[in-house]
């Protein structure tokens, strides 16, 4: 049916939804849209946050919820897409698949034109550049990406992302640039579940499961995160069971809104990819910051 949908309803954690004006509550339709006409991707953030600190950043290729990265219903999230189609691609009663000849990129010629004066690269309008003489979108929003990755950017403007959008410096390092866009390039396809190393050494105690996760579960025990008295997802560090984005602790969240219910066997091997991309996701924060540090380290000029 062209109404039913893939939703983003909280970090990897999609839902169906039936998508329509005058029954889905708060549609958005002039930025779902975009989403919903052709390949696209977009960044999730906040305008505020309250004293969780600044965790509120995700991306997504499908539409999102609005609260998605966000724990309370006053930071709102805002969904930035990359891509912008023309008007009469989709509207609310037929959606139709566009070919990627005619989105645009949904960024600002003056941002375009400093990065490029900046960096000494001509700007393709679709894709990725060689990050040689070319950049393009893709590259603009994995190094963009990487940036709000960084703990330290995260502590040092604390105050400032309490209050307003994440304000992006630009670097006329070209090496730093691309070095980011590459951190930024893996943060995203573990941040989708796409990367082609999302196969995890992480294990499920029990096979195939056999019960329910009941009240007071899920919790984590002797490094393994119990789903029931009996069942656990095994060998998990405790950095990421506490990892949260959006004020969400990730691994309980999870679990924990599928109370009550028998995990499947899809279950239990999506997030068995949820634990492999938050543990690749807290490495690559470090190598991001470490990066900005061999660059010069903060502010990045």
């Amino acid at each position: 049916p062209i109404y039913i949908h893939k939703c983003l309803y909280r970090p990897f954690d999609k839902y169906w939804l039936y998508y329509s004006h005058g029954l889905t509550s708060r549609p958005a339709w002039d930025v779902m849209q975009h989403m919903l006409s052709g390949q696209n991707i977009a960044l999730l953030s906040c305008r505020q946050q309250a004293e969780t600190g600044f965790q509120h950043v995700f991306c997504t290729n499908v539409i999102s919820e609005c609260c998605s990265v966000s724990l309370r219903t006053r930071e709102i999230t805002s969904v930035f897409p990359l891509y912008s189609y023309p008007a009469g691609i989709s509207n609310q009663h037929l959606l139709f698949t566009s070919s990627l000849d005619e989105r645009k990129p949904n960024l600002k010629t003056n941002f375009i034109q400093q990065i490029s004066k900046s960096l000494l690269l001509k700007f393709n309008h679709d894709g990725c550049g060689d990050l040689l003489s070319t950049f393009g979108p893709d590259d603009v929003f994995h190094y963009i990406y990487a940036i709000l990755h960084s703990s330290t950017y995260r502590q040092r403007y604390a105050e400032f992302l309490k209050i307003d959008f994440p304000r992006i410096p630009l670097t006329s390092d070209i090496e730093l640039f691309r070095e980011l866009c590459g951190l930024g390039q893996e943060l995203v396809a573990w941040h989708l579940l796409e990367h082609p190393m999302s196969q995890t050494a992480y294990s499920f105690q029990g096979g195939a499961p056999s019960q329910t996760i009941p009240p007071g579960y899920p919790k984590r025990t002797n490094d393994s995160i119990m789903v029931n008295p009996t069942e656990a997802f095994q060998q998990v560090p405790e950095e990421v069971w506490n990892f949260q984005i959006g004020g969400y602790q990730v691994c309980a969240k999870w679990l924990k809104d599928r109370r009550g219910r028998q995990l499947s066997a899809e279950d239990i091997a999506h997030y068995l990819k949820i634990l492999s991309a938050l543990t690749a996701t807290i490495e690559l924060m470090a190598q991001v910051d470490e990066s900005i540090q061999a660059h010069g380290g903060w502010p990045i000029h």
